[in-house]
């Protein structure tokens, strides 16, 4: 059942998210449906697509990764968040921790140049960095929560209690498939991030950690990017 339903949200976050369906009726109709409003909303958003365009889709992931298998799993089992590492960290290995978001950095700063990170980063190419980049970044953010709770929250978790550690693996190899439209470099990472953050989300038994050294490596992606 927790294949089931993980193997659904993942479709239709490729399908409606990833391929961009999301994005394009968010920029081509969210104006027309703000007009009746007494102020200018309509022309604001009108004057943003690639803004709206990339919200769409940091919000979208928000609600598929983290609020509706959230909301699924507490009304319809009652299973408490804190069983789904949202919880504070028990054990945490901040050395280890510490030492490999520095040895992400190393590897950003070197990798930064290359022509497929430069055509991927940043996410969201802006000029106008007060307000729309800001906004952006932090509603970015928060779709990498979302993300950490689905793969090593929910999914994690809930198949640890069936299958024990072989439920690293299984969570894996997915997290690695949403990464196929990334550099090649990112995707082979990827392998050993979903490894690593799962196993650190099993010995925290909290997602935390990971949220933490997840999001400080994609922010930092962002903002070198930026400034190169």
């Amino acid at each position: 059942m927790v294949l089931l339903g993980a193997t659904a949200l993942i479709c239709m976050h490729h399908y409606l998210v990833t391929s961009g369906w999301v994005s394009y009726t968010l920029v081509t109709q969210l104006h027309v449906w703000l007009r009746p409003l007494p102020f200018e909303a309509s022309e604001w958003v009108h004057s943003r697509p690639d803004l709206i365009s990339n919200l769409g889709w940091a919000v979208a992931s928000i609600l598929i990764w983290g609020i509706l298998p959230a909301v699924a799993l507490r009304s319809a089992y009652g299973i408490s968040f804190s069983d789904l590492g949202w919880r504070k960290p028990q054990n945490t290995p901040w050395q280890v921790l510490g030492s490999c978001t520095v040895g992400l950095l190393v590897f950003i700063l070197a990798v930064k140049d290359l022509p497929d990170f430069r055509a991927t980063y940043p996410f969201f190419k802006s000029d106008v960095i007060w307000p729309d980049w800001v906004v952006f970044e932090w509603v970015y953010l928060g779709q990498f929560i979302a993300l950490e709770f689905f793969f090593r929250g929910a999914m994690l978790h809930l198949l640890e209690r069936q299958i024990g550690e072989t439920s690293v693996w299984i969570t894996t190899l997915p997290y690695v498939m949403i990464h196929f439209q990334k550099p090649w470099l990112e995707t082979a990472g990827a392998i050993f991030a979903g490894v690593g953050l799962a196993y650190l989300s099993l010995r925290t038994r909290s997602i935390w950690p990971g949220i933490l050294l997840h999001v400080t490596v994609a922010l930092a992606m962002d903002f070198i990017s930026l400034l190169s």
